[in-house]
């Protein structure tokens, strides 16, 4: 199998409507992670607990508890770029308000698609005087998204 480039995974967002929380937005009310976003970093985590029990000879097992899918965005500040200013507009959002649907599309097809939260703290516009603008967000889906083989 060939490698592939970061690049080609696409990232997109779009509005959250918590009167209709299972709804999914339509296709062009996603706006894609392009221009000036460099880093796009998956940063999960996996909960797990370790046992043993009489059903084997007393040596520990894992048993994967929980998943929690986040992703990391960095780069600079573009307002032009519609992704970022929807991202933008959480930055003193609470509760519901901070939530967006999150559609990736893998470089197979496969597409990955739910409601996340932003969860860590908005960037929009930061940095030494000499740098450009930076931006940084981070999505952490709420619970496991709607995976749809490519």
């Amino acid at each position: 199998m060939a490698r592939k480039k970061n690049a080609l995974r696409q990232h997109f967002v779009a509005d959250y409507d918590a009167t209709k929380p299972d709804t999914k937005p339509l296709e062009d009310a996603y706006k894609k992670f392009g221009r000036y976003v460099t880093t796009v970093e998956d940063d999960g985590d996996v909960q797990s607990e370790d046992y043993a029990d009489y059903a084997g000879d007393g040596t520990l097992s894992t048993d994967v508890t929980g998943v929690t899918e986040k992703w990391n965005f960095s780069g600079y500040w573009d307002p032009e770029q519609e992704a970022q200013q929807l991202v933008k507009k959480k930055k003193r959002a609470k509760g519901d308000d901070r939530k967006v649907w999150h559609k990736i599309i893998e470089t197979d097809g496969t597409t990955i698609e739910g409601v996340g939260t932003l969860s860590e703290k908005i960037v929009a516009g930061s940095g030494e005087a000499s740098d450009w603008e930076e931006f940084s967000c981070a999505i952490t889906y709420d619970k496991t998204p709607e995976v749809t083989e490519g």
